[in-house]
């Protein structure tokens, strides 16, 4: 069949659109001979479906030939051996940004919706019938392109409080549905207490595509910037780059090299032959002379690589050989050898000249890039300084350069000096002090005069790098630097902008204010309600934050850092104003607590203000223990007691003392007889009352005293006052004195006989009242000490055969005629004239000490 007739054929299909169809021989050997025809889908877009054929009709007109079909689908397979594909036939694919649709027949035009601005589109039309598609028919040869335009607004709006700061809110907000078909720059949020936006705070927020590059001007000059007498002929410099904290230096970097690596090649810089500071020159075959048709200071330079028009090879290059730069004459010279190099070409007397930069050259004079670690790049065959561009010097430092840099070059000026601007595409750091910075490393540029090292070298940077980070779906806080009124509600609204301008703005659905948790309440007091209850009084605080304070959590414990019996309670209730309370109740009673207020608003709590001292929970003592009363004297009756066996949760300050003639206490008799007293806990627990009435009974009853007041009063006991023996001598001492004879010292009484300490404690006990009338303390028991008695033996119980009693009057005495080296015990007791009072046999102020002994002296 022909190609027609198998494209018609097909055609016919109406899973087939237009196609072409070409038809050829097929031989693959020689012993087969056939037809291969080849189907293009012209109008079908991607992978086509495979097609399958019948040939059992089809036959040879060869005697015992056969005839075989086949048909290869579009396929890359690769021939293992060869690494080709295997077929030449060719997988359909769909181009990027295709799309379709198929419209009803009576339909005569369609919107293409979803398309990209900016981009060229082109569209075509064919009509469908049982058959298939038809011809397609172009919209035109000129492609279709949608403009770019301002964006759509922001979504998503959201405005909120910026949690612990009380002069700003947060923001964010999602990219609009369009950009417009230009990348969105940044967006400008706006703040007003309006929302009519009468007089709004304005903050950009800049996105990435807006992110500034660092940007460095180096710059080249002669010591004098004007003096084209004496421009820069070769040399190089070294630059060292620092950035993240980090320093590295290039190799060094020609005088004149070329902005960017793909200028390395070559790049030409064509000396004009009109207008202002052109030249034309003359030159002469095989002649190294070229003149100028004027001077050439400040247009052409010694050591300059050049080709010159009409040389009749045109890879040829020469180098610029020059007396004095104010030349009209030069020579060529060969650039690598330096020797003559004569013109070969069309002798001309206005030949233009071309200034070369970078070249091939040879491995060991290319001024292609070159790394000093390669055996033919070294600094002293002189390539490692002149070859290679800025852009090759400053990204062979890998370690701090990724993305790598632009660079672009200006010059030479007259003075064949260059000026290099450097971009750095990597991100700049955050920090402004870990920017990409570039100094000065090495100097040694050369000027005509043959000077190293006189040239200038300026670094300047051009513009510092700025990176900024996502500025959709993440929160900003606006202002940055804070300044809004605290609890004053501010409206929000979002603008995009792109290149061609501001998007309409988008409002944030609600007002926002600047709030924080609230400030300390004030006047924070702690009382006692009951032996299981606190009270906490409080007032407002003079900060509530920017917003209502809506409760009050009340923290106490028993410890000050609020870890021991931990608990809280709240306050709710505010309706009825400053001051607030709250009753803490199921505390442990005699347990001092803690306690701290935090006010409380829609942002959380705020800081605890704690009570200025802290409290326990009370209630009345219990009645005290133990008491008891001793006559003292014919005027006295002393009586003792203990502390309660339940103070009520709180420290007993007082005990009173009340007594009476009567038991119920209601007599009407006068002091001294009837009276109360209260007696400082911590300084006694015993009292004496005295100027009494021997004979009278007395009643006397103990009322413990706390924080909460008068507690249980103990059992009435009563008493007459009467004379009494005498109380035990205190403070014995017994010591050996001269041969056979032993020292004994004592003091008055303290205690009375009955053992209650007329006031203090037991363990140091008051000295007893005066009588009335008398000189010295009642601990005689109202009648005058006789005499002591000092009973010396040599048994602790007194029992023994050697031993002696003695009186005396004195409060001391020396006892002879013991036994020398004999230890003997000894023992004191007071006498008046109702009787003998009891013994002391042991040391100390109250006769509780050890037991009195002491060995008769020895004579030597």
């Amino acid at each position: 069949a022909t190609s027609a007739q198998v494209e018609e054929s097909l055609e016919l299909l109406d899973t087939v659109a237009q196609i072409v169809v070409s038809v050829s021989t097929y031989e693959p050997n020689d012993q087969m001979l056939g037809l291969e025809w080849r189907i293009t889908f012209q109008t079908d877009v991607g992978d086509q479906p495979v097609l399958y054929g019948d040939g059992a009709n089809l036959y040879s007109s060869i005697a015992e030939g056969s005839v075989t079909m086949e048909i290869v689908d579009g396929d890359n397979a690769i021939d293992d051996s060869t690494g080709l594909k295997l077929d030449t036939t060719i997988v359909g694919e769909v181009p990027a940004r295709y799309g379709s649709a198929i419209v009803g027949a009576d339909d005569r035009d369609y919107t293409i919706s979803g398309l990209e601005s900016g981009i060229d589109y082109f569209i075509r039309v064919s009509a469908i019938n049982v058959h298939g598609a038809g011809p397609v028919k172009s919209a035109g040869a000129d492609a279709f392109n949608v403009p770019q335009q301002i964006p759509d607004p922001p979504t998503n709006v959201s405005l909120a409080v910026n949690y612990g700061d009380d002069d700003s809110l947060t923001i964010s907000f999602n990219a609009p549905v369009s950009d417009g078909g230009a990348s969105i720059t940044h967006y400008r949020v706006e703040l007003d207490p309006t929302d009519t936006f009468d007089n709004p705070i304005r903050q950009d927020i800049y996105c990435p595509f807006a992110s500034l590059k660092s940007v460095w001007r180096i710059s080249t000059s002669t010591a004098d910037t004007d003096d084209t007498t004496n421009p820069l002929i070769g040399g190089s410099f070294q630059l060292e780059l620092s950035v993240d904290g980090n320093s590295y230096t290039t190799d060094p970097i020609a005088y004149n090299a070329v902005a960017s690596a793909s200028d390395e090649v070559e790049i030409d810089d064509e000396i004009p032959i009109a207008g202002t500071n052109s030249r034309t020159f003359t030159v002469t075959n095989n002649s190294a002379v070229v003149r100028a048709s004027a001077s050439l200071a400040g247009i052409l330079f010694h050591n300059d690589i050049i080709r010159i028009d009409n040389q009749n090879y045109e890879g040829a290059r020469y180098r610029v050989s020059m007396e004095t730069p104010s030349s009209l004459e030069f020579n060529l010279t060969d650039p690598d050898e330096g020797t003559l190099r004569p013109f070969v070409g069309t002798t001309s007397s206005t030949a233009g000249i071309t200034r070369v930069y970078g070249g091939r050259g040879t491995a060991g004079t290319s001024l292609v890039f070159c790394e000093s670690t390669s055996s033919y790049c070294t600094s002293v065959q002189g390539r490692l300084q002149s070859a290679g561009s800025v852009e090759s010097k400053i990204e062979a430092l890998s370690e701090a350069i990724t993305l790598g840099v632009n660079v672009s070059r200006f010059g030479p000026d007259e003075t064949n000096s260059f000026i290099w601007f450097v971009t750095f595409l990597d991100d700049s750091p955050v920090s402004e002090a870990l920017d990409f910075t570039l100094t000065l490393a090495n100097n040694e540029l050369k000027d005509f005069n043959g000077t190293i090292g006189a040239g200038n070298i300026e670094l300047e940077q051009w513009q510092d790098g700025n990176t900024y980070d996502e500025c959709t779906g993440v929160s900003h806080i606006i202002p940055s630097d804070g300044g809004l009124q605290n609890g004053l509600n501010y409206f929000a609204r979002v603008t995009a902008v792109n290149s061609l301008g501001y998007s309409l703005p988008q409002a944030a659905p609600n007002s926002e204010k600047p709030q924080t948790v609230p400030g300390r309440p004030t006047a924070v007091v702690l009382t006692t309600i009951s032996a299981t209850q606190l009270r906490v009084q409080f007032s407002s605080p003079t900060d509530d934050g920017g917003d209502a304070v809506t409760s009050y959590l009340i923290e106490y414990a028993s410890s000050s850092d609020f870890t021991i019996n931990y608990g809280t309670a709240s306050v709710t209730y505010l309706d009825s104003g400053s001051p607030y309370w709250k009753t803490l109740s199921n505390l442990e009673q005699g347990t001092n607590y803690y306690v701290q207020v935090r006010a409380c608003n829609s942002q959380g709590c705020g800081e605890a203000q704690m009570s200025a001292t802290t409290a326990a929970p009370y209630e009345e003592s219990s009645a005290p223990s133990n008491v008891r009363i001793g006559v003292t004297s014919d005027s006295m009756l002393t009586v003792g007691y203990d502390t309660p066996t339940d103070n009520g949760g709180a420290e007993i300050q007082y005990y009173r003392v009340e007594w009476d003639t009567m038991p119920n206490f209601n007599s009407l008799s006068a002091s001294p007889h009837k009276g109360a007293v209260d007696v400082d806990a911590s300084i006694a627990l015993s009292y004496t009352i005295d100027e009494l009435s021997v004979a009278t009974r007395y009643y006397i009853r103990v009322i413990p005293i706390n924080l909460a007041g008068y507690g249980a009063a103990s059992a009435t006991l009563s008493a007459m006052p009467a004379l009494q023996i005498p109380g035990i001598p205190r403070s014995i001492t017994v010591s050996p004195s001269s041969a056979g004879a032993i020292d004994v010292s004592w003091l008055y009484p303290r205690i009375p006989y009955h053992g209650i300490p007329c006031g203090g404690f037991d363990t140091n006990p008051d000295e007893c009242p005066v009588a009335l009338g008398g000189s010295l303390p009642e601990s005689t028991g109202g009648s005058a000490i006789l005499e002591y008695e000092v009973e010396i033996n040599e048994r602790a119980a007194f029992d023994g055969t050697d031993g002696l009693t003695v009186t005396t009057t004195s409060t001391s005495l020396t006892i002879s005629g013991l036994t020398e080296g004999r230890g003997y015990y000894v023992r004191v007791l007071t006498r008046n004239a109702v009787g003998s009072g009891q013994f002391c046999a042991l040391s100390g102020s109250v006769c509780t000490g050890d037991v009195l002994y002491a060995v008769a002296t020895v004579e030597t």
